[in-house]
């Protein structure tokens, strides 16, 4: 009997270690937070979510999956059923094989897995039945294996700069086998990424490259989608609401619902607080001046296609760059 009793407390124990292991890892980012938010949520500092995360600045995105916890080391003991991790953003299998001790092949073959693929929120199992990983769960890194070859399936939160680090390449190293133009990227696109390391201190520093972005993909989707979402909606002067928006206000409310960090200020006030840029791309901002009063006057968002979204006189309204009136008054294009 008393061997019995051990026995049941112990898998008490065990079932009450993997329950605080697997439901206290991450939080999906949902409309309006900020780090600053979900750092006093869970008692947390924000330059740990930061590190955690790998991220190099203060932007979030709406249903990106953070971990906003300390990690508990998974029990080493075995189990009668299988262990399941979820994908964070910037996971790929090497890396949770690795940290679980477990080759890249067993972790396809558990979870049928055809190729290399896998996204933010979905389950893998991490080990067999009757079996439990030796490893706690994967550690956020700076660094990671080379990629020798293959593609790559951009996911939500990536870019140019985050992957080349991930593989070991240059961002210019991607764009040239990619034929890309510019550093915009967008979820699901298949990016080739080959060539042997480069990181070394001639790579291009991530920070550099994220100056020079004008706007991830899917902060520029999610931007143009909540833009759009008030097509018609009235003109009201200091309006930063969907009761009623003036200029400024619009994209004071449209970026922030979009989980970006900016202030409510004037046109002029964005402009002077944003980056130049030259070849501007969807989600972007395009200024102009002299409209209502002298000097830079009035904001949109660029769609692409020569055209912008913006709250005029007649309230939220797509307009033609080309339009006889604007195309007179544009003053350039910005980024955050």
């Amino acid at each position: 009997m008393k061997k019995t009793i051990i026995a049941l407390s112990t898998a008490a124990m065990l079932s009450t270690g993997f329950s605080t292991y697997t439901q206290a890892a991450s939080h999906t980012v949902q409309s309006g937070d900020t780090l600053s938010h979900l750092a006093k949520r869970y008692s947390v500092s924000v330059k740990d979510i930061k590190n955690w995360n790998n991220l190099n600045s203060d932007l979030i995105y709406v249903n990106q999956s953070l971990e906003v916890g300390g990690k508990s080391a998974a029990p080493a003991k075995a189990s009668t059923s299988a262990k399941t991790y979820v994908v964070k953003s910037g996971d790929y299998l090497s890396k949770i094989g690795k940290a679980y001790g477990v080759s890249v092949s067993s972790l396809k073959s558990w979870n049928g897995l055809s190729s290399d693929i896998i996204h933010p929120g979905q389950k893998l199992k991490v080990s067999a039945s009757g079996s439990a990983p030796v490893a706690s769960a994967p550690a956020k890194t700076t660094t990671s294996a080379p990629s020798q070859g293959g593609t790559y399936t951009v996911v939500s939160g990536d870019t140019l700069s985050h992957i080349a680090k991930k593989h070991g390449v240059s961002v210019q190293q991607i764009k040239s086998n990619n034929g890309l133009s510019s550093d915009l990227i967008r979820v699901g696109q298949k990016l080739s990424i080959s060539g042997k390391s480069t990181n070394t201190a001639k790579a291009a520093p991530a920070k550099q490259v994220t100056t020079k972005v004008a706007s991830s993909s899917n902060d520029s989707v999610g931007v143009i989608n909540e833009a759009k979402r008030h097509l018609g909606t009235p003109y009201v002067w200091g309006g930063s609401t969907p009761s009623g928006f003036d200029c400024s206000g619009f994209i004071y409310y449209v970026y922030k619902q979009a989980g970006m960090n900016v202030s409510r200020t004037s046109a002029l006030g964005l402009w002077n607080e944003t980056t130049r840029v030259s070849n501007p791309q969807p989600g972007d901002l395009v200024f102009f001046s002299n409209t209502y009063k002298a000097g830079i006057s009035h904001v949109g968002i660029y769609l692409g296609n020569n055209e912008f979204i913006h709250s005029g006189n007649r309230g939220v309204e797509v307009t033609s760059l080309s339009n006889s009136y604007w195309k007179t008054k544009i003053t350039g294009y910005t980024s955050y």
